[in-house]
């Protein structure tokens, strides 16, 4: 095989391609719409796919605060306004091993706090704003507020005694920083697949061009009117009758000559078995045999 032979007859081909103005729009109109497609689909893919990890950390945060205020451990440290110092380190191991969260805090009902990551502010009143906005119907709610540890996804969660009394509340969040980060991971994902698909695209785009202009004989639609009118005007000039037909007969051509004839016009000529036009006509065994016939005279039967 004569690889370079062929590798520098294509590349002469998407050169002269290149400069084929058919070609480029062609092929640019393809990569337009196979692109708007395409940043579609990955737009929806990525709101998709971010909206699964944001209800993902809410339901980290939400299943977290839940659960620890169900633990009787801590109902127990509210109400001593103390914590025992291995479950200070159990929920630590908590904060650092379970994704999304990642602040915990556990006060009594007028805010003051029994746990929090940092052990300096243990004792001090939660900051914030948003801890009293439990009612009788709601004993737990997300919000989004500022803390001393930056700003945070917030689930609240009411903590109960044994007599069903509230005794104070869990509160787990997120930092919104670390939720934009997750979502950064997300598109960071998206954009490697994106380019390989726009690649695929801008390839798919110029394949489609070239069968398209490889099925046109390398001409664009303008020079096939042009060639069409021109051919027409030609044939429409001689003296002579002509008629053309397809394999099954049907009259696929008729100049003007040859429907004066018939004291009509070609495009009412056109679209007709050719017997019924020419009786004698021999047509149809000159595309059977391949042999052409010339000088042959027919009668015309013309009503």
């Amino acid at each position: 095989m004569d690889r370079p032979g062929t590798i520098s007859r294509a590349i002469a081909e998407l050169r002269r391609m290149e400069k084929d103005s058919f070609f480029r729009k062609t092929a640019a109109i393809n990569l337009l719409f196979t692109s708007i497609v395409v940043l579609l689909v990955m737009i929806c893919a990525v709101y998709r796919s971010i909206r699964i990890v944001d209800d993902n950390i809410t339901s980290a945060i939400s299943s977290m605060s839940w659960l620890l205020a169900q633990e009787e451990s801590t109902c127990q440290a509210i109400l001593e306004g103390k914590m025992e110092p291995s479950m200070q380190e159990a929920l630590d191991q908590v904060l650092e091993n379970t994704e999304y969260v990642d602040i915990i805090t556990i006060a009594d009902c007028n805010g003051i706090r029994v746990y929090h990551p940092d052990k300096s502010r243990i004792g001090e009143k939660f900051t914030g704003g948003d801890e009293n906005r439990f009612t009788d119907e709601q004993n737990s709610y997300v919000t989004t507020g500022q803390g001393t540890l930056g700003k945070q996804r917030r689930v609240f969660t009411r903590v109960f005694d044994k007599e069903g009394n509230a005794a104070g509340f869990v509160m787990v969040s997120s930092l919104t920083s670390h939720i934009y980060e997750n979502y950064g991971v997300v598109l960071l994902a998206f954009i490697p697949l994106t380019l390989i698909i726009l690649l695929a695209a801008v390839l798919v785009s110029c394949s489609i061009a070239w069968r398209l202009r490889k099925s046109l004989l390398g001409h664009n639609p303008a020079e096939f009117v042009r060639l069409f009118i021109q051919r027409n005007e030609m044939f429409d000039a001689l003296e002579e009758g002509i008629l053309a037909i397809d394999c099954h007969g049907i009259i696929l051509f008729a100049n003007r000559a040859a429907a004066q004839i018939y004291h009509s016009i070609p495009e009412k000529l056109q679209g007709h078995p050719i017997r019924q036009v020419l009786f004698e006509c021999r047509l149809e065994q000159v595309l059977e045999t391949g042999e052409a016939e010339y000088g042959r005279e027919i009668t015309l039967h013309l009503s």
